[in-house]
């Protein structure tokens, strides 16, 4: 009878402790470039495209992302790029902003229990460039930048750590496209920039 009296009250803790968990999901900041000087290009108008499609078809995950690469590319357009008047044109494209999970092994024995291994590898990756063309549609120069970065996360990691982990992931790889396009464009574009 004891037995099963300590079995109900062991019971019943567990359905409060499990009540007070707090599945709440981090808030992360929106990824913008507004800190940084817009460049002004010599064109009557810029245009943002992508040939890029996003998926979440395995092992591609960025339609789960809530800041997805491909909509910090066309964020860093619309704030870094302006159009302030020419008779030349601007296209900016997004080529690639995939992300792609990878399981890694992990060691099933019973020492494992007590480690905490990294358990999966997120890769992502951007390409996009800008063009400018003669009003009747002629390439006059172009700028094109492509960045990789990736990431471990723990098979401890909660699901806070995870989006942590991917915010951080998207964040880095944008400043990195940010630095490199920045210098393309001043090798390339130089002309069309004011």
């Amino acid at each position: 009878m004891m037995a099963l009296r300590n079995s109900f009250v062991f019971m019943i803790c567990a359905v409060v402790l499990a009540g007070c968990v707090k599945t709440t999901s981090v808030v992360m900041p929106e990824i913008t470039f507004t800190h940084m000087k817009p460049y002004s290009l010599a064109v009557g108008e810029l245009r943002v495209e992508q040939t890029f499609e996003a998926s979440q078809t395995a092992p591609r995950i960025e339609l789960r992302m809530k800041q997805p690469p491909v909509q910090t590319l066309r964020r860093w357009a619309a704030d870094r790029l302006t159009a302030v008047g020419g008779k030349a044109f601007a296209r900016f494209v997004v080529v690639d902003a995939s992300v792609i999970e990878q399981a890694l092994a992990t060691d099933g024995s019973f020492t494992a229990y007590f480690t905490n291994e990294q358990a999966a590898r997120y890769e992502a990756t951007v390409e996009a460039f800008l063009e400018i063309q003669s009003d009747d549609g002629l390439k006059k120069a172009s700028a094109v930048t492509r960045v990789k970065h990736a990431v471990t996360i723990a098979e401890k990691s909660s699901l806070n750590d995870r989006e942590q982990a991917l915010f951080d992931l998207v964040e880095g790889l944008m400043k990195e496209f940010n630095a490199r396009m920045e210098k393309s464009m001043v090798e390339h574009l130089s002309p069309w920039m004011r």
